[in-house]
This record gives structure tokens, C-alpha cells and sequence, in this order.
């Protein structure tokens, strides 16, 4: 587990390094160096305490990042809540719902199997949108996503409910087994999969931007390909946790 929780760490700043790279290069002034640092070190905050890490970490976070403004550090003249805000949102969004993984592996010895069923269920997402998309699509899904398909997305949907129900019910991975919370934890995952997707392609639309990386060719960044993932794990987590409730 500790290995892992250094992996989330790194690929949450390596997503978040390009996150606020894209600000500073549309001209956002972020408080780039606080919100860095916050996404990298969230991770290992939770799985220290849990869950409750986040009330401390989101007061020192909105504290600091208002503080760097405050002694002008933001500049001259800085947009102070257009930055602030852009900041804030970068931390919640990509250190924030990211670092549930690591609330995943606290669960004694299920939970790395949990983690494992949503980090399977968003590439099934990708692979069944992308496959379903080329071979059938062909209605545009929105102006936010004007490459993608209606039919590439109930494909992808489709996917990540067979690969969740199939996981949990009959493999038994994960805290909470058996038919039930397959088609339970199916439906959250087929949800917040392409929901994670899109809202990420709503923000590169805004931005002006057609990926947010290219640290793989092709393909965009990190953030690009972990997009759906920062939903679906705490999607997943939330809904183990209430089941087990």
C-alpha cells in the first residue's frame, strides 16, 4: 500500500503540474507552487487520517492560497478571484477526489481490491466508448465534446456497469460483494465515468485547449487519461462506505 499511495501521488501531481500549466499559459494567475504542493501531499494526508484529513487540509489550502494573494505574492494587480478560485478548483478537483484512492487502501486488506475494480472500470469505460464509438457512432454528443458520440458513450457506459457487476458479484472484489452491490456499485461507476470525462472536456473547452498534456503522444497527459477515474473512485468509495454503513 505505501508504494501505491506514492504512485497516486506522483501521477496527481504530474496531473496537476499540467493542470496549472495550462492556466499560466491561457494567462490565469493561479497560486501555482500552493496548489501543487497541496494535490501531491493529499494523498498521503488521507491515508494517514482519512477522510477527516480533508476538513483540515481544505482550511489550510483556502487560508494559504488567500494568504498568497494577500502579501502579493499573485503580483502586482493579480484577477485575486479568478485565481483564487481557478486554484481551489485544481485542488478539490484533481488532489481532492484523487487522493480517495488512497482512503481505498485504509480498508484493511479489501481495499486494494476496490481500488483495483475502479481503476478497471474507467479503462472499460475508455476501451467500450472508443471501440463501441468508432465502429458505430455517429450522432455528435455535445458541443463540449464534439468528437465523441452518443453512441461511443452508451457503449462506454455499458462497459463499466458488465465490468463492475462482474467484479464485485461473481469475482467478489472489493468490501462489499454479491449482486446487489454489483449493480449498485455498476450504476454509480457507469455514471460518474463519463460525467469525469466530460466535465474535463467542458473545462479544456473554456481554456482553449485541446489537451491538457502531452506527456503521452497521442493521447493527451495524465490528467487527460485519469479524467474519468477521479470520479469514479470516490464514486465507488462513497457508495462502499454507505453500503457497509
Amino acid at each position: 500500500p505505501t508504494g501505491m499511495v506514492v504512485l497516486i501521488a506522483a501521477a496527481l501531481g504530474l496531473a496537476a503540474g499540467e493542470y496549472f500549466g495550462v492556466l499560466r499559459k491561457v494567462g490565469w494567475e493561479a497560486a501555482t507552487p500552493l496548489g501543487l504542493a497541496a494535490c501531491t501531499l493529499l494523498p498521503f494526508a488521507v491515508y494517514w487520517r482519512g477522510p477527516l484529513a480533508y476538513g483540515l487540509v481544505g482550511f489550510v489550502v483556502v487560508a494559504a492560497v488567500l494568504s498568497w494573494y494577500l502579501v502579493g505574492a499573485g503580483g502586482p494587480d493579480p484577477r485575486v478571484l479568478e485565481g483564487s478560485g481557478a486554484t481551489l478548483l485544481g485542488v478539490a478537483w484533481i488532489g481532492g477526489l484523487g487522493a480517495t484512492a488512497t482512503a481505498m487502501l485504509r480498508i484493511p486488506d479489501d481495499g486494494k481490491w476496490l481500488l483495483f475494480v475502479a481503476l478497471l472500470a474507467t479503462v472499460a469505460y475508455d476501451v467500450g466508448g472508443l471501440f463501441i464509438g468508432r465502429s458505430m457512432g455517429h450522432r455528435p454528443l455535445s458541443a463540449a465534446s464534439p468528437n465523441k458520440t452518443l453512441e461511443g458513450l452508451l457503449g462506454g457506459m455499458g462497459a463499466v456497469f458488465v465490468v463492475t457487476l462482474v467484479c464485485v458479484a461473481i469475482l467478489e472484489l472489493g468490501v462489499e460483494t454479491g449482486a446487489g452491490a454489483g449493480i449498485l456499485l455498476g450504476l454509480g461507476a457507469a455514471v460518474a465515468a463519463p460525467l469525469g470525462d466530460l466535465c474535463q472536456s467542458l473545462l479544456k473547452r473554456d481554456l482553449g485547449v485541446k489537451d491538457m498534456g502531452t506527456l503521452l503522444p497521442g493521447h493527451g497527459g495524465v490528467l487527460d487519461r485519469i479524467d474519468g477515474m477521479l470520479f469514479v473512485v470516490p464514486a465507488l468509495y462513497w457508495l462502499t462506505v454507505s453500503l457497509a454503513g
